[in-house]
């Protein structure tokens, strides 16, 4: 025992600056993305449907086929995000805490993958650097602190970029890994198909290399397989398109066919169209490095983040050379980057953080091995460096939601109760929530009204069926709340209160019934 812990003492006298830098690192992430993690929630519309849908998988037996439905061309994703929350909120039911402290867990993890990960595709330092910037900005630890579908997506592109690597190196069998990847991220959101270009660049240049090497047939049998992964993980959302009349390939087309989200849709101005691609590739540029490095866009922080990324990949880009340990490793970052790049461009509409969670650890990676190219320069540009992380510390740090919640789950919970002790066993009643989320169904407290079995709300498409309405007045809109123009009250027949309470430090509550 004793000499077991001398040989543990030696190993961490012995570990260099950089492995303390590591882990350094992974334990700062942790606190991160765990701290006041209860507290401090944002427990929305979407994270109340999400976690109503999974506790049905397990207190009614109801397994699903579909997955959240997406913001962009109001289509379902794939389940399997429903399935990875399953266990977390079993364990923790009913708090919905459960699927939360595993995405937290998850966020430190990828922070911790990305020096193991990077160590082996762009060397050590690059990788620790990289991990550094994961874990400290703003926009990574943001999106760990909440159960969100797209919220997992840095770990796997992490993933995704590393098989693409190995697969280039002529381990063809990556290739399965690799689809996998991009079958699991398809599922968590769908701007991620753009990561299919980026592997699919590189599949092309390792096929030119199969050939000359005469090693095309084992790259086609594991591409076979790869596209059969892919295609197995739609099955579920084939099945329900067949049951609901292809209502998500209807919607795919009506993205590109009707709703012109993407730049050129309808136009035949060739010139114009270029014109306008090269400013907003510019701007998503813009946006892309300025939310990971700063988490904001605009303000001079922007401007510096991209000026120093364009000027410190310029003499790492002439300087690269096939010799180069890492030139394969620096071409696939590239490839995905410049191609989800190219694919937000093309999109029109507002880009939001979670569409591009999947390119953080590129950006990252990438960053890294710029950082360690500057660090080779000379002392000047090592203090240049760490100039510059000391800045874009400060500037995540405002950003991150440590503090507590003004609405806390604890409150959304204490209101559920003050309702379902209203509520007799089996009574049909609905609830309309007037917040700025805009969630009129209010679906965080009818998930915790849910868990009062056989005082949980009716199904919203039966809202005509209800004989009472709460209308919680989160947003505090002042006079008569059933004077206001919403569906629900509008339909509801007696607009009389039958009663008006208050939650402590909480929303009025008006009650009416039939």
């Amino acid at each position: 025992m004793f000499v077991q812990i001398h040989a543990l003492f030696s190993k961490i006298k012995s570990m260099s600056w950089l492995a303390w830098l590591v882990v350094l690192t992974v334990v700062a992430a942790a606190v991160l993305r765990f701290y006041n993690l209860e507290d401090s929630q944002q427990f929305l519309g979407d994270q109340g449907r999400d976690s109503m849908v999974v506790s049905r998988i397990f207190t009614e037996r109801d397994p699903v086929f579909i997955g959240p439905v997406t913001s962009i061309g109001n289509m379902y994703l794939g389940p399997l995000y429903y399935y990875f929350m399953l266990p977390f909120l079993w364990l923790s039911y009913p708090s919905p805490m459960g699927p939360i402290y595993a995405v937290a867990a998850l966020g430190t993890l990828t922070v911790l993958m990305t020096y193991i990960v990077g160590k082996r595709i762009v060397g050590g330092r690059a990788a620790a650097i990289a991990a550094f910037f994961m874990a400290f900005s703003s926009t990574a630890v943001i999106h760990s602190r909440f159960s969100w579908n797209p919220n997992p997506a840095p770990l796997i592109s992490l993933l995704m970029v590393y098989a693409t690597s190995k697969a280039w190196e002529g381990r063809h069998r990556y290739w399965i890994a690799v689809a996998t990847c991009f079958a699991v991220l398809i599922q968590l959101h769908y701007v991620a198909l753009l990561s299919a270009g980026g592997a699919g660049i590189i599949w092309l240049l390792s096929l030119k290399e199969a050939k000359q090497k005469s090693e095309g047939w084992e790259l086609l049998k594991s591409t076979l397989v790869a596209a059969g992964v892919v295609i197995a993980s739609f099955l579920p959302l084939f099945l329900f398109d067949l049951k609901h009349d292809w209502l998500n390939v209807r919607a795919f087309l009506n993205l590109f066919v009707k709703e012109e989200a993407f730049v050129g849709t309808g136009s035949v101005d060739l010139g114009r169209t270029l014109s306008q691609l090269a400013i907003r590739f510019r701007r998503r540029l813009y946006l892309l490095m300025s939310d990971f490095l700063f988490g904001q866009p605009g303000s001079w922080r922007a401007a510096a983040a991209v000026i120093t990324s364009v000027l410190s990949m310029l003499p790492l880009m002439l300087q690269r050379r096939k010799s180069d340990q890492y030139f394969k490793q620096y071409v696939v970052l590239m490839s995905y980057l410049l191609v989800g790049l190219i694919g937000i461009t093309i999109y029109r509409q507002t880009i939001y953080n979670h569409y591009i969670l999947y390119l953080l650890p590129v950006i990252a990676l990438l960053l890294g091995l710029v950082f360690d190219k500057v660090l080779k320069i000379n002392l000047l540009t090592s203090w240049a460096v760490l100039a510059f992380a000391i800045v874009f510390v400060v500037s995540n740090w405002p950003k991150m939601p440590l503090k507590d919640a003004g609405w806390k789950l604890s409150d959304i919970s204490r209101t559920a109760d003050a309702i379902a002790q209203r509520v007799t066993p089996g009574e049909k009643y609905n609830i309309v929530l007037l917040a700025t989320s805009r969630d009129l169904y209010g679906q965080n407290y009818r998930y915790f009204l849910f868990t009062h079995k056989g005082k949980e709300p009716i199904n919203p498409e039966l809202e005509v069926e209800a004989d009472t309405l709460f209308i919680i007045n989160e947003e505090g809109v002042a006079g008569n709340v059933t004077d206001l123009p919403i569906y629900q009250i509008e339909i509801f027949p007696n607009k009389e209160p039958a009663e008006i309470f208050r939650v402590q430090n909480g929303p009025e509550i008006t009650v009416l019934r039939n």
